[in-house]
């Protein structure tokens, strides 16, 4: 039983940091699943969550109000596809677009994702 309020508890939590209202209706569904450790999510080559902090190679990721994301303070404006990308093992090809896939090149180079132990 405290388990389960305890369980609760932590879900709410993560529901209102993770809400809409904080993340944007866009990323919300795609940074909820990290909570729940999904098969599907590419921790390897897209974003991981390290404590409470998004991660992806050897940089943190910011998230704003808008969904969109800072890697070393570099700002990049974030549609559907490119969460595809940075979240999905097998994202939905439906939504990535040339410039979703340039963008996350240019994310993976800039942060040795691409690299073992993320060491340049």
């Amino acid at each position: 039983m405290m388990m389960m309020i305890m369980k609760m508890s932590f879900s709410r939590r993560m529901q209102k940091t993770f809400g809409r209202e904080n993340l944007g209706s866009v990323a919300t569904p795609y940074l909820m699943p990290y909570d729940y450790k999904r098969r599907f999510l590419d921790t390897q080559y897209g974003m991981r969550k390290d404590g409470d902090i998004f991660k992806i190679g050897d940089c943190a990721v910011l998230v704003d109000q808008d969904g969109d994301i800072t890697i070393k303070v570099k700002e990049f404006r974030v549609s559907e596809g490119l969460w595809e990308l940075l979240t999905r093992k097998r994202g939905n090809k439906e939504h990535v677009t040339s410039d979703d896939l340039r963008t996350y090149k240019k994310i993976l180079l800039m942060t040795n994702t691409h690299l073992e132990g993320y060491r340049p």
